[in-house]
């Protein structure tokens, strides 16, 4: 699937739209929410445009987890099975 480059700028003023707005902060457990850092805030956006997924349409989640190396919490992008699942069948190997 080709994307133009005005659907990549619409993606990529989203995904740094969600990451203002839900990644700063995010929640580990219905009363605790913890500071996500800059650098994994940066990593999910870029994996996010390379990816071409759009956070606010579930097709990517972000999994919070703790970093012992950098003594932060991180999040791991977690891609939706659906995405998946289009992929394969606009692949055509399907």
């Amino acid at each position: 699937m080709k994307m133009t480059e005005q659907t990549i700028a619409i993606l990529d003023s989203r995904v740094r739209d969600f990451i203002k707005e839900k990644l700063v902060t995010i929640s580990i457990s219905k009363d605790k929410q913890v500071k996500v850092s800059p650098k994994s805030q940066e990593k999910f956006y870029r994996f996010c445009i390379q990816k071409r997924v759009n956070p606010y349409r579930g097709e990517v989640y972000a999994m919070p987890f703790w970093n012992n190396d950098t003594k932060n919490y991180d999040v791991m992008p977690v891609i939706d099975y659906k995405v998946y699942m289009k992929w394969a069948n606009t692949s055509g190997k399907m």
